[in-house]
């Protein structure tokens, strides 16, 4: 093989792989940016005002749940790192997708969209209807596509990147992880606003035992992880060739599975 021949045999490894290529995410002149900043945005300013708004009674409630989520989040965060051995996801596309997943996706996107759904099917169908498989009929639908447009848009910003399905599982899985411990923490201080702020820590614990010790391997994590995985056979890129069949089954893999 001839030098020519083999420099460009490396140039096209390089392209394929994106191996060495810089990552900016802050790109003011991209739509994809600015899409990302006000979603995350809303996603903090309801979550800021959710925790303003409740009374001095539920503060116990309040600091238990970002305590105890915010510990739950270091073995996951360990354990996707270990995971991610062969080729490490760069950290802020690590950090950019988990805030997604905890801010845009769970508090501006999908608690309205899922309430919606609800409304829908309460007027379309029932409201017995409605308050016996709503969920199951909503959540999966709007979590999941509010997940995956965080990972598209980071897919837009950072295309050299991620490259492959192992990046998208990778990344997708740290958006359900944002997802799963924001969304978490809703419901530890909803448990708390049911008992009228006589249940701080029981509401905080039961959370934490139902939704992170007994569900917690099978939640959004892993769904969100398919999901994203699929989103890059269907979408294709230079070192993944586009695999309808394939992406299909994972995104749906991961619909379901939510379901």
């Amino acid at each position: 093989m001839s030098a020519p021949d083999s420099m460009a045999r490396r140039l096209e490894a390089i392209e394929e792989s994106g191996w060495g290529r810089p990552i900016r995410l802050v790109q003011p002149r991209n739509l994809a940016f600015w899409i990302y900043v006000v979603f995350v945005a809303i996603g903090i300013f309801s979550f800021a005002t959710k925790l303003a708004d409740l009374p001095s009674a539920y503060t116990t409630a309040i600091v238990a749940a970002l305590l105890v989520w915010a510990v739950y989040t270091v073995p996951w965060v360990i354990f996707l790192h270990v995971t991610d051995r062969y080729e490490r996801e760069p950290a802020k596309l690590a950090v950019w997708g988990f805030i997604w997943g905890g801010f845009a996706a769970t508090w501006a996107i999908a608690i309205h969209g899922n309430n919606a759904l609800h409304d829908l099917y309460a007027t379309l169908i029932s409201p017995e209807f409605a308050l016996n498989f709503a969920p199951p009929l909503s959540a999966p639908l709007v979590e999941e596509s509010s997940k995956a447009v965080g990972f598209v848009l980071i897919l837009v910003l950072a295309r050299h990147a991620v490259r492959s399905a192992f990046d998208g599982l990778i990344i997708g899985a740290f958006i359900g992880l944002g997802f799963q411990v924001l969304e978490n923490i809703h419901y530890a201080l909803a448990a708390a606003e049911t008992a009228f702020g006589s249940a701080n820590i029981s509401g905080v614990i039961g959370t934490i035992v139902g939704r992170g010790l007994i569900t917690g391997l099978f939640t959004h994590v892993l769904f969100s992880a398919l999901v994203c995985a699929g989103l890059v056979y269907l979408i294709g890129t230079p070192s993944e060739p586009r695999n309808v069949t394939r992406g299909l089954l994972l995104v749906c893999g991961g619909v379901i599975g939510h379901g």
